[in-house]
């Protein structure tokens, strides 16, 4: 995926959801488009979009605000809201800046207070 945000569909066709909210920590492995040149001879590892870059994220919904940090650093996680039960959810990562960048990856945690 190329862009300047970056959106998860959780949906019932592939049983993404199976139980009554949905529950996740993520980040996405990011590279700056090869269309913007690096500084020659530096290849950079890729960064993780919302722990290294700021990337900020945005919700279809949210439990409240204890249960709206996806990040995977997060004691607790992204927790979709009590009424919405079995509906569709989106997550939503939006690059800083006006730079494209590729996801190369995509690291998805169980919720942090149940290690």
């Amino acid at each position: 995926m190329t862009g300047n945000a970056f959106k998860i569909l959780v949906d019932h066709h592939n049983n993404h959801i199976t139980g009554r909210s949905t529950v996740a920590r993520f980040d996405f492995l990011v590279d700056i488009s090869p269309d913007y040149k690096p500084v020659e001879g530096i290849k950079e590892m890729p960064k993780r979009a919302m722990m290294d870059l700021k990337a900020k994220f945005s919700a279809s919904s949210y439990w409240d605000s204890t249960w709206s940090n996806p990040r995977l650093d997060s004691k607790t996680a992204i927790w979709s809201d009590k009424d919405q039960n079995m509906e569709d959810q989106w997550w939503q990562v939006a690059m800083p800046g006006q730079g494209f960048y590729d996801v190369s990856a995509l690291t998805l945690m169980k919720r942090g207070d149940e290690l």
